[in-house]
């Protein structure tokens, strides 16, 4: 798995899986959430018994309100970041998966989340957690080799 980010020895990392969706919508631009300034993929961490695919599919409902198709799964890939919340640090492992919007037919819980559409070449930029601009990159490369 890769890893991305700056590790340190002798800190101590509490794992934290997650899944987020790559969606793109007519014009092939990539869903992004932007949240106190950072973006992020679409999705986030798995809560209980979920699988990757159920998590994704209820982060999509409470983040952006949709209800999502999942496709297939681009990678696996780890970043090293900390909490901003407790400032505790942390190995995000995410699961990415290509996905499309289905319907606008759930409640948005998460107000402070908002759905922008940009260019996967600038979201790849501005991606807050570089695992997540990685996974875009990986779907630029499946879009390549399919045309």
């Amino acid at each position: 798995m890769l890893e991305f980010g700056n590790r340190i020895e002798g800190i101590e990392y509490r794992e934290r899986s997650g899944a987020y969706a790559l969606i793109l919508n007519n014009d092939k631009k990539i869903a992004i959430i932007n949240r106190r300034g950072g973006h992020f993929l679409p999705g986030g961490g798995i809560e209980g018994e979920e699988t990757s695919v159920q998590c994704l599919k209820r982060e999509c409902a409470e983040e952006i309100g949709y209800s999502i198709k999942v496709g297939v799964p681009l990678g696996k890939a780890a970043c090293y970041d900390v909490s901003v919340k407790t400032n505790e640090p942390l190995k995000l492992i995410g699961d990415f998966y290509t996905a499309e919007l289905i319907n606008d037919d759930c409640v948005k819980i998460e107000e402070d989340h908002e759905l922008l559409w940009l260019e996967p070449e600038e979201a790849i930029i501005k991606m807050y957690l570089k695992s997540q601009g990685w996974a875009i990159g990986k779907l630029l490369e499946l879009i390549k080799r399919r045309d």
